[in-house]
């Protein structure tokens, strides 16, 4: 997998639950997120619908953005999401495309 920083926002459609993240590595995380095996909020709200990414010339500046939106109040992420993503689609395969990526099986 191609490692490339990321802060990414994950939602629950259903209970509208959201978590805002940081990875090196967007594909190998969000197959963890969609198996349930990153403990704690994401896990507990089922949360695993990836409806924004942006990408970072460092982890230091993705840390940075994500504890910009973790401080951030609901409105301001749904305004990041809705002027890329305004149907709120989940843009994991589209990912594994780009990346040639396999898509994640799930049983």
């Amino acid at each position: 997998m191609e490692h490339q920083p990321c802060t990414y926002l994950l939602v629950n459609l259903q209970n509208g639950a959201i978590y805002t993240g940081v990875t090196s590595c967007l594909v190998d995380q969000m197959q963890k997120h969609k198996n349930h095996m990153v403990e704690g909020f994401s896990k507990k709200y089922d949360i695993t619908t990836l409806v924004w990414y942006e990408e970072h010339d460092s982890m230091e500046s993705a840390y940075k953005k994500a504890r910009t939106l973790k401080g951030s109040p609901f409105e301001v992420k749904q305004k990041l999401v809705e002027k890329e993503n305004p149907n709120w689609c989940d843009l994991y395969s589209d990912l594994c495309a780009e990346q040639q990526a396999p898509e994640l099986k799930t049983a």
